[in-house]
């Protein structure tokens, strides 16, 4: 998980990680990948993912890795 929310403003600003909690189970734990995916951080990819996992009332979280960008994907994480 990430260790700091994405700067203000952001579209998936609800997206920081939440305090451990031990009765919370998750059901669902998505990696993505991400090599010079600037384009697809905010817009449309990881806000439809996020909308489509939230639309299923489940428990999950979202593991987002930089696989050695050299565009702008990195700082948009962080």
């Amino acid at each position: 998980m990430l260790a700091k929310a994405p700067p203000h403003g952001s579209h998936l600003e609800s997206c920081a990680p939440l305090p451990y909690n031990q009765s919370t189970v998750l059901k669902y734990s998505i990696v993505v990948p991400l090599h010079n995916e600037q384009e697809n951080v905010h817009r449309p990819c990881m806000p439809r993912l996020k909308s489509v996992m939230e639309a299923s009332g489940e428990p999950f979280e979202m593991v987002l890795v930089d696989d050695g960008s050299t565009d702008g994907t990195f700082p948009l994480l962080a």
